[in-house]
This record gives structure tokens, C-alpha cells and sequence, in this order.
């Protein structure tokens, strides 16, 4: 038996595979094409307070039955619609049906221009004003937070490091504080390689 032939139905077998992923990748394409995309945010708010690029929003709600107001924010990198995913599937939706008066940070998109901030320009600069300015808004002395991920992390770090920040309540969703099973891109932050600078 010649050696040609089993390397023969390898190559044929291989051509066979790549013609099968090009169709399914072209038929994926056009099922994407097709379908518009997912619509997150729905839940109606207003954006009540604009500080450069962060921007502070609060949902309606003409029925508030719960106090302090709902201050929710994630960390620096993600996309605040986590909040508000899709009708049915809302924190911000629950909350303002449970009655409360729910606001939302957030930070913007990150830029290079912000190269040189530490954890004190985010918070001392951007996070306690905006809890001033809920304050302010829903005439209010504190505020609830709802912090999500990197946000649950830098929400502790403030909170332990003062104790003037007019918080209330303050829950943390998906905070990152147990480093022994976190993904390899956090190792920097078990190892202590990561250093931040805080400033006041």
C-alpha cells in the first residue's frame, strides 16, 4: 500500500473542514447582519449631572417610596449597562419599581489623556462629588451605593480610608477580593506589583 494514499485523505479531509468553518462563518455573518442589535438600557433615566466625560443619570420614578436614593457604579473599565441589561433582566428596572430613587455613574470610556490619574483623581475628583450631587438632588444627608466589580474594590478602599463619605448602605456585586482563584490578569494585584497612589 503506498504511503500517499492515508496522506492523500488527510489533505482531503483538511480542505473539507476549511470549506465547512468559511460556510459557517458566512452564515454566521449573515445572521448577525440580519438581526439588529441588542437593546440594553431601556429603563428611562435622565442625565442629571454632567462632569466632563462622567456623567451622573437618574431614572425615572414618580412613585419614590424607599430612602436614601440608589447610587449604583461599576470600575473604571466595563460598560454601565450591566445595570439595566434588558427589561426583565434590570437592577435599575427592580429598584425603581420596588420604589427607590436610583441614580447611576458613570465614568465614560478611558482615554490616554487619563494616563497620569491614580485611585484619588477617580474619587476624590469625580466619585465624592457625584454622591454630593445625588445628594443634593434628591435632597437627601446620605445615599445607598450599589457598586459593581473593580467598582466594589475602589467603593471598600474609599470607604475604609474615611469615615466623612455620607454613605449608608453599601453593597458589593462581583467584588474582586479573593485573589487565590482570580484569572491571571490579576495576579499583579495578589503579588502586590500593582501600586496605586492616593493623594489628598
Amino acid at each position: 500500500m503506498s504511503p500517499i494514499g492515508p496522506v492523500v485523505d488527510i489533505a482531503r479531509g483538511l480542505v473539507r473542514e476549511v470549506e465547512r468553518t468559511q460556510l459557517r462563518a458566512r452564515r454566521g455573518i449573515e445572521l448577525i447582519a440580519r438581526r439588529p442589535p441588542p437593546q440594553v438600557s431601556n429603563t428611562p433615566k435622565d442625565e442629571v449631572w454632567p462632569f466632563g466625560k462622567a456623567k451622573l443619570w437618574r431614572y425615572r420614578n414618580d412613585d419614590v417610596r424607599h430612602g436614601p436614593p440608589v447610587l449604583m457604579f461599576l470600575g473604571l473599565v466595563g460598560d454601565s449597562a450591566i445595570f439595566d441589561l434588558f427589561p426583565g433582566n434590570s437592577w435599575a428596572e427592580k429598584l425603581v419599581a420596588e420604589g427607590f430613587d436610583v441614580f447611576l455613574f458613570d465614568w465614560g470610556r478611558p482615554e490616554a489623556a487619563e494616563g497620569e490619574h491614580d485611585l484619588g483623581t477617580y474619587m476624590d475628583g469625580y466619585f465624592v462629588p457625584a454622591v454630593d450631587a445625588v445628594r443634593r438632588i434628591a435632597g437627601a444627608d446620605e445615599v445607598s451605593v450599589g457598586a459593581y466589580c473593580m467598582g466594589s474594590l475602589m467603593l471598600t478602599l474609599l470607604l475604609g480610608s474615611r469615615s466623612n463619605v455620607p454613605v449608608r448602605n453599601a453593597v458589593l456585586f462581583a467584588p474582586p477580593c479573593d485573589y487565590d482563584h482570580a484569572p491571571g490578569f490579576l495576579t499583579g494585584f495578589k503579588d502586590g506589583r500593582l501600586e496605586t497612589r492616593w493623594t489628598r
